[in-house]
């Protein structure tokens, strides 16, 4: 076991960041803002606010002005309710010239009107209802809706949440138009990867919304010629193996027994594929690889015949030529699949009036990217102030749609305030689109002067905090993107060295707040995650076990109380199915 104590590098955790301060962040221009698990992002977000609203350092703005953007409902609706207890306690603290809170504190004795600054606030109180606080897809139809002559968007359109039928139906459209008509030899080979339009389906579904940059472009027909090239080379090899009756040479080579090759029913099945109009070889009986030179020399022993008059050298073409008509399948059927589902669909909708999540996307990138338009400088006159959260998780179309908007010239940047706030190291959407190269793009066009930092945790115990910092700081390249997203140590905000914050105690002793074990197989080098997983399971589960009944005796202690089983957490990098049934077995 690996035990991490609380000293670290002197790295300091200010250094090569600029430490964010609430109170005189800039308000105007873009900036950027990595905030860290646990450093305050919501509530910093919700202070900014809080600024913008009063006009401090910058023109007041009402709650309709300051747009709010986030990823899902629930979190929009947490951050709307956070938003709204902050204004409540600010109006109260105003309305008393006095606040506990050193940040709504400082914001009365700046205060040029006390009077008018308590009316400013019991007003957005009130109309919170109508606070710009928008999932990316809400903000996008408020956009297109309440600027439709700008964005040239319809009135009268309807919205459907889940086009999955849609899609089905489009792909469906066009197996039966493109796929179905395939010459056989062509359509063999499809069908091993795409069985039927479902497999299809999964494999381009998180293509159909988003706009890839294809690296190489290749045509169906140049796949087919290809094909045809397999096709002639396969006719051959089957030829020459039946000719040479190589399937009765091999029996008779006295080979290792033990070898694929030696065996008569192999042979037999082999000769059964060369009479046959297949292509590929069944899954049953094996691949071309299977009868490469290399295999037949290890299929010799000693004593065997002389098999070098075999040109077996045949069967690494035949490899090579199937990989290549695989792949070309993969890229061009996909490319053309792709396009023509996208068509079908976009049409099916414009005859319905129909508007997807996606497409209100899209449809705003659209509108917002047309000559001689006026729609990026009326939504940044309808909302002046915008704040960018989980803007890790941002895709390319989403940072073009609002750099378009707040960042498209000197005078967009002039004229409005643009936070980007989020943690790369916690990117976790690329299954929805989200890239992570999106984030780092957008942080190099914003200027160093404008990048910020929440370098105190406030949520953990200094010595986890010291701990991790520790571990990281170790590699100068721990998220893999070296200077784009690097790793900064934190400071540890809260104090919990006191007897209720005393952490983890056994037998007296605080145990340390992380620790690693290593499993090591006396057999192989490293250990497979299979074998690992009851390991795993059973290390946790005798720990947990442990804690629990030396709790009754209160030997073990968190925070000065017993050890009860709901606080104890179990976390997998992959939570599966048989690592949690192990666990609870165990348990």
């Amino acid at each position: 076991m690996t035990e991490l104590s609380q000293q670290h590098s002197n790295k300091s955790v200010l250094e090569g960041m600029q430490p964010l301060v609430p109170l005189t962040f800039p308000l105007l221009g873009s900036s950027l803002i990595e905030a860290s698990a646990g450093t305050g992002k919501t509530y910093t977000i919700v202070n900014l606010y809080l600024r913008l609203l009063l006009g401090h350092e910058c023109q007041p703005l009402g709650v309709e002005q300051i747009l709010v953007v986030t990823f899902t409902n629930a979190a929009t609706a947490e951050l709307r309710e956070r938003i709204r207890q902050r204004l409540r306690q600010a109006y109260l603290d105003f309305f008393a010239k006095h606040s506990d809170d050193p940040f709504i504190q400082s914001l009365i004795e700046q205060s040029s009107n006390l009077e008018q600054d308590c009316q400013r606030l019991a007003l957005a109180s009130k109309q919170m209802d109508e606070a710009a606080v928008y999932t990316i897809h809400g903000f996008c139809q408020k956009a297109l809706t309440e600027h439709a002559f700008e964005s040239g968007a319809l009135y009268d359109q309807g919205f459907i949440l889940d086009e999955s039928e849609w899609v089905q139906i489009a792909v469906e459209d066009y197996w039966r138009k493109y796929m179905v008509p395939l010459a056989k030899p062509v359509l063999q080979l499809v069908l091993k990867i795409w069985a039927k339009p479902e497999v299809l389906l999964k494999s381009i579904q998180n293509f159909i919304h988003r706009q890839a940059q294809i690296h190489k472009e290749l045509s169906v027909r140049d796949c087919i010629d290809l094909i045809d090239q397999y096709q002639t080379l396969v006719i051959q090899v089957k030829s020459w193996w039946l000719n040479k009756q190589v399937s009765e040479q091999l029996a008779k080579a006295n080979l290792n027994g033990r070898a694929k090759l030696s065996r008569l029913s192999f042979l037999q099945q082999m000769d059964d594929f060369c009479r046959s109009d297949l292509l590929q070889m069944p899954k049953e009986l094996g691949s071309w690889d299977d009868l490469v030179p290399e295999k037949v020399v290890k299929a010799a022993k000693k004593g065997s015949a002389d098999l070098s008059h075999l040109d077996f050298r045949q069967f690494e073409l035949c490899v090579q030529s199937l990989e290549n008509c695989q792949n070309a399948i993969k890229v061009s059927f996909s490319q053309q699949a792709i396009e023509v589902v996208r068509d079908n669909l976009q049409s099916q909708k414009q005859r319905l009036q129909m508007l997807s999540p996606d497409d209100l996307l899209s449809g705003l990138q659209g509108a917002l990217s047309a000559e001689e338009n006026t729609l990026a400088s009326a939504i940044r006159h309808t909302y002046p102030a915008a704040l960018i959260d989980e803007f890790q998780d941002t895709d390319p179309v989403q940072f073009e749609v609002f750099s378009r908007i707040y960042s498209a010239d000197e005078e967009a940047q002039q004229q409005s305030c643009w936070i980007m706030i989020g943690d790369p190291k916690q990117a976790i959407y690329a299954f929805r689109g989200a890239d992570i190269y999106t984030y780092i793009e957008a942080k190099k066009r914003i200027p160093p002067s404008r990048h910020f930092t929440l370098a105190t945790n406030w949520r953990s115990a200094a010595n986890l905090v010291e701990a991790i910092n520790h571990l990281f700081v170790c590699s100068s390249k721990g998220f893999l993107f070296e200077d784009n997203i690097p790793f900064y140590p934190v400071a540890a905000g809260r104090d919990f060295n006191s007897a209720e914050h005393s952490g983890l105690r056994i037998n007296g002793s605080t145990v340390p707040s992380l620790h690693f074990e290593h499993f090591c197989s006396d057999t192989d080098p490293v250990v497979s995650e299979k074998d690992a997983q009851p390991i795993l399971a059973q290390s946790m589960a005798n720990q947990i076990c442990e804690w629990l009944t030396l709790a009754k005796t209160a030997q073990a202690q968190i925070n000065g109380k017993p050890v009860k089983a709901g606080i104890v957490v179990c976390w997998y990098e992959i939570a599966t199915k048989p690592v949690s049934s192990r666990m609870r077995c165990q348990l």
